[in-house]
């Protein structure tokens, strides 16, 4: 399994917890954060795994509520 850097996890934790505040839908970020981390060269499960992590953390960190 491919794992990130310190650097891009920092960098998907921002932008997810940008946009859980601003209200994007869970989708949305799928959408975007699989894309990115493809292009960056992991396979599918692997991003979509790690993205929709992410999106469970910044939603339990901010407390709102998941779709």
């Amino acid at each position: 399994m491919t794992t990130l850097t310190e650097s891009e996890l920092m960098r998907l934790k921002k932008a997810v917890g940008e946009m859980v505040r601003r209200g994007v839908g869970y989708d949305d970020w799928m959408d975007e954060c699989v894309l990115r981390l493809t292009n960056e060269g992991k396979d599918e499960f692997t991003a979509t795994t790690i993205c929709s992590n992410m999106w469970r953390e910044a939603c339990e960190e901010d407390q709102v509520v998941k779709p």
